[in-house]
């Protein structure tokens, strides 16, 4: 999310708190202004981002908190986190395109007790 962008969108929820904007509705228009840019295509760009990078979105993201943009903390590797369950669990659909190639479900009855995915992977 490049600065000026981050400028601007701020500018304009600053401008709707100062209208008179309650703060209830705050949420719902920085989830679809300023975490729709953010989230946008996440599981694919996430591994390309610097640590430099997530700490400047951390930043902006704790401005927008402590202004009162938004009602909640984000962090961006709990919304990364967030998008790529989301992508998985889409993945897991019968009707999703990529269930064809998925692996063989684990037969084992181990698989209750473990962390993670349900798929058998190749050794």
């Amino acid at each position: 999310m490049c600065s000026k962008y981050a400028v601007e969108q701020t500018y304009l929820l600053k401008l709707l708190r100062d209208q008179g904007m309650p703060h209830t509705h705050f949420n719902t228009v920085f989830r679809s202004i300023i975490l729709a840019k953010i989230t946008y295509a996440l599981p694919a760009w996430r591994g390309f981002i610097t640590v430099e990078q997530i700490g400047r979105i951390n930043s902006f993201l704790q401005q927008a908190f402590k202004y009162g943009l938004c009602s909640q903390l984000f962090s961006f590797l709990d919304l990364a986190d967030d998008a790529d369950q989301t992508l998985f669990n889409s993945m897991l659909k019968k009707q999703h395109c990529l269930q064809v190639i998925l692996p063989e479900v684990k037969t084992s009855s181990l698989h209750s007790r473990q962390k993670g995915h349900m798929f058998d992977l190749p050794r």
